[in-house]
């Protein structure tokens, strides 16, 4: 892990679970947890880490979707 994605993966270990649900399952991680977490545990960049979170969660819908396609 480089030390510049340290903040938003220990954030978004925090978020992780809160999904906005679909009839088919999660399709967005809400947005206004991950900026609570940031508010809570103060970063360097609030808005790079945001964006970061972001792509973590797009990664880990991804992997859920292809798992429930199998």
């Amino acid at each position: 892990m480089l030390d510049e994605n340290e903040d938003a993966i220990t954030l978004y270990s925090i978020v992780q679970n809160q999904w906005i649900m679909g009839p088919g399952g999660p399709v967005d991680i809400n947005h206004l947890a991950v900026w609570e977490a940031i508010d809570r545990h103060p970063v360097g960049d609030a808005m790079d880490t945001f964006k970061k979170i972001l792509t973590l969660s797009r990664w880990m819908l991804k992997r859920i979707n292809e798992k429930r396609e199998d």
